[in-house]
């Protein structure tokens, strides 16, 4: 199994679900267009990147690299969302359940 089902299928339905929540019902379809315009622009931007470092050092260390540089972006979007949410209280938790 490759990890573009475990990491971007995922990611692209939680985009979707998001830009369908938080986007007025006229400009939804705008909204999904940018979703799909930044990831094919994330793919392409890493696939070069990963391929100069592969191509200019040992081939592990693009991997390595690529993997890095996830692994900062995944924080980097995790940390304002970590942020603003705020806890409900654990009765409001389960009672929602």
């Amino acid at each position: 199994m490759g990890t573009d089902r475990l990491f971007l299928a995922p990611s692209l339905v939680t985009g979707y679900l998001l830009a369908d929540d938080l986007t007025a019902p006229e400009v939804r379809t705008e909204a999904s267009s940018w979703i799909n315009t930044a990831v094919n622009a994330g793919a392409a931007g890493a696939a070069v990147m990963v391929g100069f470092a592969m191509d200019a050092m040992e081939p592990r260390l693009g991997f390595i690299i690529g993997a890095a540089v996830s692994f900062i972006l995944l924080v980097a979007a995790t940390v304002p969302i970590l942020r603003n949410s705020k806890s409900a209280p654990i009765e409001d938790q389960l009672q929602s359940a």
